[in-house]
């Protein structure tokens, strides 16, 4: 036990270190030194391999897809890059996957157009929950249809003259809600060539939490070492997203790794002193958000859609015209008929994602940075057998005595000041890479 709590506390100091730009990852980032092989990052399978097949489900009676392995059913709904949710059966049960989509715009400062695409990946995956959602939970909606025609036609002894108008009035509001569990980012896409991204997430009988879930008693320093390993490893295989998280299988454990992403896009700045700051900045919002969204994966995320429309149709046909002169009313006609047509549509739609929610301790983190370094990278991952061991950590440090007496052995604090680097502040560059696009989990985690 001794082992362990002195493997935890180094990862709590860790907290408040940001680490070196554009670093690979290893259970290192989280534990002491020690000799780990990481291994090398292996492409996303994204490709239907099997056979799928759209099925009557028996449980359900509903329409699902079914295939030889749970990746293939997934990847069949995601390569079909329509917004929505369709329903599949999964080894583990009955699963989900939604996804949404967003736009952004090329600009000619590079960081505004990194903040435009990640604002689309943000837009993407709150869609997607609102799909999930509605899917679900069903969806509310409440609308309206007027219609109304007027004639008038006036007769006098030359001869008849008509007025015609009609006006039809939509109204629609529908909305979605419902508190989120249990569901994990799969696959991100940037579509550069059309300047739209999707983000598609699962849930299954799996990531809600109904199989795989144990909880040992305690765990040897070297099974924690070798647990954030493998949890690493599963990151390197596939890729960060900017907005969400995911479940990972630690066989060497038993146990679930929980794991949220959040990032942030480094500002630029000619001078070097503010440039660092921006990086700090950046990464301090990008861990932030990681935190948050571990937050809506452990505890829930309670999300809500709201859409309006508003639409108006005038259409006229006027043979004469109304004209009042004091008490006497008289009438002209027009020379020719007179036609109007107007169409008046107003639509609007809000997203609201609320979490809330006190993360468990032993939480670990870890900021890098994109190869260009125009964005800052945050993980957050919760290891339950971690938390247990900060637990026990902060229960010693409270009742730990440093000081056993005022007279005792003289010892003097030291302070210090951090060099400052040496090296040359790392600037974003101005070429804008593709956003991240891929497969976010496996298909062993659903």
């Amino acid at each position: 036990m001794n082992d362990l709590l002195r493997f935890t506390f180094p990862a709590a100091l860790l907290l408040f270190v940001i680490p070196a730009h554009a670093q690979s990852l290893s259970a290192d980032d989280f534990l002491p030194p020690v000799q780990a092989a990481a291994p090398e990052q292996q492409q996303a399978l994204t490709q239907v391999k099997g056979t799928v097949e759209e099925i009557k489900d028996p449980a359900t009676g509903d329409t699902a897809v079914q295939a030889t392995t749970a990746q293939d059913a997934i990847n069949f709904i995601v390569n079909q890059h329509s917004p929505g949710a369709e329903m599949m059966r999964v080894g583990s049960g009955i699963g989900w996957v939604a996804t949404g989509m967003g736009s952004y715009e090329v600009m000619e400062n590079p960081t505004a157009t990194r903040i435009a695409k990640r604002n689309a990946y943000v837009r993407a995956f709150l869609e997607a929950k609102r799909h999930l959602a509605e899917a679900l939970n069903g969806l509310s909606s409440e609308g309206k249809t007027q219609v109304l025609e007027q004639m008038e036609t006036v007769s006098d002894a030359q001869s008849d003259l008509t007025n015609f108008a009609a006006t039809q009035d939509e109204k629609l509001e529908q909305s979605v809600q419902m508190l989120l569990r249990g569901f994990v980012v799969y696959a991100v896409e940037d579509n550069t060539a059309k300047k739209t991204v999707s983000v598609s997430i699962v849930t299954t009988p799996k990531t809600r939490g109904q199989f795989n879930r144990p909880s040992p008693n305690g765990l040897e320093a070297d099974s924690i070492r070798d647990g954030l390993n493998q949890v690493i490893v599963e990151i390197q295989k596939g890729l960060v997203p900017p907005v969400g998280g995911k479940i990972i299988q630690v066989p060497a454990t038993g146990e679930i790794a929980f794991v949220g992403f959040g990032s942030d896009i480094v500002r630029t700045s000619d001078n070097a002193t503010l440039q660092s700051k921006q990086q700090l900045n950046a990464a301090k919002i990008a861990q932030m958000r990681a935190s948050d969204a571990l937050v809506g994966l452990l505890i829930g995320d309670d999300s809500r859609w709201k859409s309006k429309l508003d639409e108006s149709t005038q259409q006229t046909i006027a043979e004469f015209e109304n004209s009042d002169t004091g008490e006497d009313a008289s009438r002209q006609r027009f020379e020719q008929t007179r036609q109007s047509f107007q169409n008046t549509q107003r639509s609007s739609e809000e997203f609201q994602s609320l979490r809330k929610g006190v993360l468990p301790p032993g939480v670990t983190r870890k900021n890098f940075s994109s190869p260009d370094n125009a964005e800052m990278f945050s993980i957050a991952v919760y290891l339950p057998s971690l938390s247990r061991a900060a637990t026990q950590a902060a229960k010693e440090m409270s009742e730990a005595r440093l000081i056993d007496s005022p007279n005792g052995a003289a010892g003097g604090a030291t302070t210090g000041t951090l060099a400052p680097p040496k090296d040359v502040i790392p600037r974003p560059s101005r070429e804008i890479a593709p956003g991240p696009t891929g497969q976010i989990s496996n298909d062993q985690d659903l």
